[in-house]
């Protein structure tokens, strides 16, 4: 290689030259390093054990560690750093460690609002305790499916069955036979038409037809005609209190009705409340049951007879035989009963559906169809009560996932709805479940941590519009070079010290 020289004449000539001496080719053993297998204390890599933690990242575990340690609502976490930097199995790693001595958070489930059914309730039962609920109250309507058309068969309930009957057919017979007694004594009698009860009158124990009626003298004809009208007015007010003699029958069967299926499920709901006794919130539930049993005991007694020729097909039986019994079903939304430790879930696709829930249908009889059996739980339900990981550039571009999730924690409960219902374009009569809380409650906060990892392309942006609530305890490990960042964040206000975006800022 040529010589190069550079002299600084800008000295009048007594600038210093500066030469650069001749390249010299580069060793063969500095251009590569050849490593001895034999010189490895280890044959295969599977013999080495895991690292335990990222390498070059323990400001940024120590963040994390601080944010999970945050006991208050609205503290969440933002994890910046590049692709690749390994933030996703880093926080995972850690979160899992730390929900796994957390306590296991409760079951949640809707049941049939009775009072309300387009209003689904919601209940909250100890972990576990919500599956062994819904098997309860199958088992419960599979042997009050018994139970009930046994005890109407007994001679208890016919013999006060035949009595009711009995009673409403004296008093009609009564009132009609004082009526024909006193309408013979004025030579009229009551007769049977197909439009009703008529009077007429007669002579020689014969009905007067028309022309021997017209026959008659004008002043017996006046006379007659007089009476006629006194018979009748008192057969219409008899008539009157025909309906209201059938309502006090009807309601004598519904009362009657209701004493025996009271009796014939008592030890069953006693039972069944023995074992949740502990819970109010089930114990009201299980009233309601109750008294929905007594008013509609007709549905445990049998499918009525189908008309003669008309057979009913297999398929709209059973269809028939489910919607009967499905208000008594219990929907478990979120089991926690294998669990150990609080949840740490992972949402790919962080959309409104996704996080908050959705309202399924079903096709019966031609039409769509929905109930409280079908509202299915989302990610803000699975990770209630531990930790909820959400990609940034994902949950921005979720269809309204942003915002749906901001409103959950914000309100501090879990609303399931339609999108339609979210944009108030709902045109047709759908579900609004009681919402789930993710707020502070006995005996331990039942609200989940937002982990948010984002990429550094979308720093700046999402920085601008987060909302922040209090000053935060901020712990970085974004040094120059540094891979992760992660800020322990608030909802309202951004600390002034982080007016520039987090990937420019370092201490």
């Amino acid at each position: 290689m040529a010589e190069l020289r550079e002299i600084d004449t800008a000295g009048g000539g007594n600038g210093a030259a500066a030469a650069f001496a001749s390249g010299q080719p580069l060793p063969v053993a500095l251009l590569y390093r050849r490593c001895d297998p034999a010189e490895l204390p280890f044959a295969l890599c599977s013999e080495l054990e895991e690292a335990p933690g990222p390498i070059g990242q323990e400001r940024a575990v120590e963040a994390l560690e601080f944010a999970v340690r945050m006991r208050r609502k609205g503290y969440n976490v933002y994890a910046l750093g590049a692709s690749g930097s390994g933030r996703h199995n880093l926080i995972e790693d850690l979160l899992r460690r730390e929900a796994a001595a957390e306590p296991t958070p409760p079951d949640w489930r809707y049941v049939n609002n009775f009072a309300d059914p387009q209003r689904p309730h919601r209940l909250q039962l100890p972990a576990g305790r919500g599956t062994s609920f819904a098997a309860a109250m199958k088992r419960l309507v599979e042997e009050l499916r018994q139970a009930l058309p046994a005890a109407f068969e007994r001679d208890e309930y016919r013999a006060r069955r035949e009595v009711i009957d009995q009673q409403f057919k004296q008093r009609s017979e009564q009132s009609f036979g004082t009526l024909q007694q006193r309408a013979e004594a004025k030579q009229i009698t009551l007769l049977r038409t197909p439009m009703g009860l008529a009077v007429a009158p007669k002579r020689d124990g014969k009905v007067l037809t028309p022309e021997a009626f017209e026959e008659l003298p004008p002043a017996e004809r006046e006379h007659v005609q007089t009476e006629l009208e006194g018979v009748q007015n008192e057969l219409e007010a008899i008539m009157r209190q025909v309906p209201q003699w059938e309502r006090e029958h009807r309601n004598a069967i519904r009362d009657l009705t209701r004493e025996t299926t009271g009796v014939a499920i008592a030890h069953l709901m006693d039972e069944l409340r023995a074992g949740y006794s502990d819970l109010p919130a089930v114990a009201e539930y299980l009233d309601a049951v109750g008294r929905d049993i007594k008013e509609n005991a007709d549905d445990f007694l049998g499918p009525s007879a189908p008309q003669a020729g008309t057979p009913v097909p297999a398929a709209l039986e059973a269809a028939i035989e489910d919607t009967r019994f499905r208000r008594y079903q219990v929907n478990v939304i979120v089991d926690n009963g294998g669990r150990r430790g609080a949840p740490v879930v992972y949402e790919d696709n962080p959309t409104h559906q996704t996080l908050v829930g959705r309202v399924e249908h079903m096709a019966r009889f031609g039409a769509l169809v929905t109930d409280f059996n079908l509202l299915a739980p989302g990610a803000l339900h699975r990770a209630n009560g531990g930790y909820l990981m959400l990609d940034a550039s994902k949950l921005l571009t979720g269809n309204y996932g942003w915002a749906s999730l901001k409103r959950a924690l914000n309100a501090g409960e879990i609303r399931i709805e339609t999108l339609e219902q979210l944009l108030s374009l709902a045109a047709t009569v759908s579900l609004s479940p009681e919402p789930c809380d993710c707020k502070p409650s006995w005996p331990r906060p039942i609200f989940q941590r937002c982990i948010t990892l984002s990429p550094r392309s979308i720093a700046g942006f999402w920085w601008s519009r987060l909302a922040l609530p209090r000053l935060a305890p901020i712990v970085c490990a974004n040094c120059p070079n540094a891979y992760i960042a992660i800020f322990c964040l608030c909802r309202n206000r951004r600390p002034a010290q982080l007016s520039t975006p987090p990937n420019t800022y370092s201490y």
